[in-house]
């Protein structure tokens, strides 16, 4: 959490009011945007015709959960590099996963980006963590989306052989000089802690040229 991340740099004898912490300062960076857009949007809202409100509240819960969203990730960020986190495994379909990252992405975004989900025949199922690895895709998906911008294509792909399942992003139709490098993400370690925790891997021998991040998680609990 972010009140243990400042108790933490306070311990080390590091004053977090005059010293960067590049973790704290992206959060901070990160927050403006939405936080901006719920000033905008509450201060419009009293005065909306009736037919302008609903899409005024609309984005207002919508850029109220991006908040909340950058806040689970920067502390579950911290609990996964200290250990403080258990999986909690339940029958998880990948494909429903998707499903719902890309639904919680779309209603966040505008930034003209198309998001489509694609799943192996037959589905696939296997014993996960449904919320860590929720919020570490979401986390993701976001990064990747809000460099990406214009009118692209983000795919979110499940497939699986027969030992591990694959979580897949790629992207096409982009402009080449806003395909980011996943490496240098934040967001990533988020990802790649969680399917450690899982017993899995980030692939860096990518499908094919439009392929972003993959990871590979056992179907078998090991």
């Amino acid at each position: 959490m972010l009140a243990r991340a400042i108790e933490e740099r306070f311990a080390m004898g590091v004053d977090p009011a005059v010293d960067d912490d590049p973790d704290i300062d992206r959060l901070v960076h990160d927050l403006r945007g939405p936080l901006s857009v719920i000033v905008a949007f509450a201060e419009t809202l009293e005065g909306a015709e009736r037919h302008e409100r609903a899409r005024y509240t609309e984005r207002l819960v919508a850029n109220a959960h991006r908040a909340l969203g950058l806040l689970e990730e920067f502390s579950a960020l911290y609990d996964l590099r200290s250990g403080a986190i258990e999986l909690h495994r339940s029958v998880l379909e990948l494909g429903e996963l998707i499903d719902s990252t890309a639904e919680v992405v779309r209603s966040e975004s505008r930034a003209g980006c198309e998001l489509r989900c694609l799943v192996a025949e037959g589905g696939v199922t296997l014993a996960a963590d449904r919320d860590l690895l929720g919020m570490a895709l979401r986390a993701v998906t976001r990064a990747i989306l809000r460099e990406l911008g214009g009118a692209s294509v983000l795919c979110l792909r499940v497939s699986k052989d027969s030992a591990f399942a694959y979580l897949e992003l790629s992207a096409s139709e982009a402009d080449p000089g806003r395909v980011p490098d996943p490496s240098q993400l934040p967001e990533l370690e988020i990802l790649q802690r969680v399917i450690s925790l899982h017993g899995g891997r980030l692939l860096f021998d990518a499908a094919s040229a439009e392929s972003l991040v993959r990871a590979a998680i056992p179907l078998e609990l090991r």
